[in-house]
């Protein structure tokens, strides 16, 4: 874990109110609109760490101070500087320093310490180590901005097709080389003398000796077996038989996609079939419910006319039983001819329900007659798919690649034989060394298992960020650079594609860092790592590599702060909050959020 990481950044000014970032120890990202501020942020890290170049203009900005809390093991530590000036101001009660000056430059009448030895004290370097800087063993001290081109990817850098060390002057690149060999390993070779250099170069030439005198033997057995494979397909016109089974699997393809079109068919007819089949089956029910209706409607007239009739053949009474009075005679109201006419209403309706009841019945069966035979149209179809189609297809491209193995076989013969004659040649041509000439080289330091496990760390990560094609991640120490299937980046590569090479290398040397080194800067500051991909044009698949980068980001947050400065419209939609990611937005609008880094609108 490193030992250190950045918790906020504070600008101040007279009359102005502080503007601060707060971040956190994992992944940082900032994002928002153009000219916001965003890049400002990793500006100011960098001047607070000793750099030259002010982040913003003090008049035109009002803020004339940048302040920086950093959290370690042991307390917190502010570094504070003014604008245009070559002085830090440190505190920190935990390591003993109140209101301590740094200079941020070498100078030859202050006995002030450069900010370099508070630095690289923070991640555990006490001593102010000399490295060598050039050819002929001359020292320098080592400085944080020595390697800080491996920690900071700036906007200007992010897509240049040059190496780390193309950006840098010539006597600067010996530095950065031996100054990353010391957080590597602890060492600073400074010392190295005429005898031991001696000693490396004939170690290492012999070493190559072994190394391909190895590879020529494995390669002889794998030569062996080969041919042996070759042997089975021997009378036999390989591209005759690919070209015939392409053209039979074509056609296989092509019934298959005219079975399964008519199976699609059939059962948008068969869905249409059974709506209508219930709609018929719901009329159905509403006729038979009318029917009843009508029936119990015919049945209650009838009972009122048959006791209507009953009832003119009782005789009348005359007299009231109580007095024996006569009594007048009411002429009471008969039902029996309203009765009969509503009767006669009713029947013909219902005679019309019933022929309509039949209608919908006939309806009901063709519907199902024609269900029943879509139905098995469509399983005869599938049963031709599945059991006669498809396998036949299965089994003509299982035959097509068991005669693609062949051609890979010979393609890697070829190659072999290739190899086989290269590397004899380079081992005929290992140079003699002359006893005589020493010099400083520092690549010649990077040892084998360093090298085997960058080009191991930058092929994960270009695979995680799902590069495309991708078969080889090699560091090319020469230019200290990434070589993705034996290519440099600045051949055929456009910007997006490079700024994403340029990115996996940082996080390849971000994870040595955390995982392998003596000392671990545990930071890395990189400004658009999507320019380029949002361009669309040159790159192949810009939005799976821009998912797959941030995902990646997400996902390796243990191996020390990332602060990531991006544009709102390359930001991929992930889920940052869940993976524990601190990301704020700069809005340039009064709402919501925030405006930028230097104005808060509330």
């Amino acid at each position: 874990m490193a030992s250190f990481y950045i918790e906020k950044i504070i600008a101040s000014g007279n009359n102005k109110e502080d503007a601060i970032i707060t971040l956190t120890r994992g992944l940082n990202i900032i994002y928002g609109r153009s000219d916001t501020g965003k890049s400002c942020i990793l500006k100011s890290i960098y001047f607070l760490f000793g750099g030259n170049k002010p982040p913003f203009d003090a008049k035109a900005t009002g803020y004339s101070s940048l302040k920086i809390i950093i959290s370690t093991p042991n307390g917190k530590v502010t570094l504070q500087r003014f604008i245009g000036k070559n002085q830090i101001l440190v505190c920190s009660d935990e390591y003993n320093l109140h209101n301590k000056k740094y200079d941020t430059k070498n100078k030859k009448d202050s006995k002030n310490p450069l900010i370099d030895s508070l630095l690289l004290k923070l991640i555990g370097i006490d001593e102010e180590p000399m490295v060598v800087c050039n050819k002929d063993f001359s020292k320098r001290r080592l400085t944080w901005k020595s390697f800080m081109k491996i920690l900071y990817l700036n906007e200007d850098d992010i897509c240049t097709s040059k190496s780390v060390l193309e950006l840098m002057e010539k006597p600067a690149q010996t530095t950065f080389l031996s100054a990353i060999l010391y957080l590597l390993t602890g060492h600073s070779f400074s010392n190295i003398d005429e005898r031991d250099n001696k000693k490396i170069k004939v170690a290492r030439k012999k070493a190559i000796e072994t190394y391909i005198n190895e590879q020529l033997s494995t390669m002889s057995q794998r030569k062996a077996t080969i041919d042996d494979k070759l042997k089975s397909f021997t009378d036999v016109n390989i591209e005759e038989e690919i070209e015939k089974l392409i053209g039979s699997l074509a056609t296989a393809d092509k019934e298959i996609v005219i079975a399964t079109n008519r199976s699609k068919d059939l059962l948008s007819d068969l869905l249409e079939l059974r709506e209508k089949e219930s709609e018929c089956e719901l009329s159905y029910s509403h006729y038979q419910s009318l029917k009843s209706q009508h029936i119990a409607d015919i049945q209650r007239l009838t009972f009122i006319v048959d006791g209507e009739s009953n009832m003119q053949n009782i005789p009348k009474n005359t007299r009231c039983p109580f007095c024996e009075g006569e009594m007048e005679i009411k002429d009471k109201e008969s039902y029996i001819e309203s009765s009969r006419g509503e009767l006669a209403r009713i029947l013909p309706l219902l005679e019309g329900l019933l022929e309509s009841e039949q209608d919908i019945l006939t309806e009901i069966e063709k519907f199902k007659k024609e269900i029943e035979f879509i139905e098995n149209e469509k399983s005869d179809i599938e049963y031709l798919i599945n059991n006669k189609l498809e396998p036949g297809a299965k089994e003509l491209t299982n035959a097509i690649e068991e005669y693609s193995s062949f051609l890979e076989l010979k393609k890697e013969l070829s190659v072999i034989n290739d190899f086989a004659e290269t590397w004899t040649s380079n081992l005929n041509e290992l140079p003699v060394e002359d006893e005589n000439l020493v010099e400083y080289r520092p690549r010649e330091y990077f040892d084998d298992n360093f090298k085997t496990t960058i080009d191991k760390y930058a092929y994960d990560i270009l695979e995680k960020i799902k590069y495309e094609n991708l078969t080889s991640a090699h560091l090319n120490l020469t230019d200290f650079d990434l070589e993705i299937n034996n290519v440099k980046k600045s051949i055929s590569h456009g910007k997006g594609v490079t700024a994403s090479i340029n990115v996996s290398l940082a996080l390849a040397f971000r994870k040595y860092f955390a995982n392998n080194s003596k000392f671990n800067p545990g930071l890395l500051l990189i400004d658009s790592p999507l320019l380029g991909l949002d361009q669309g044009v040159e790159d192949s698949a810009p939005e799976s590599m821009k998912r797959g980068l941030f995902e990646y980001f997400m996902d390796n947050q243990s191996e020390g702060q990332m602060i990531i400065i991006e544009n709102s419209n390359n930001l991929p939609d992930l889920d940052y909050e869940k993976s524990g990611a601190n990301v704020i937005e700069f809005t340039k609008g009064k709402s919501p959020g925030r405006y930028g880094f230097l104005d808060i609108v509330r």
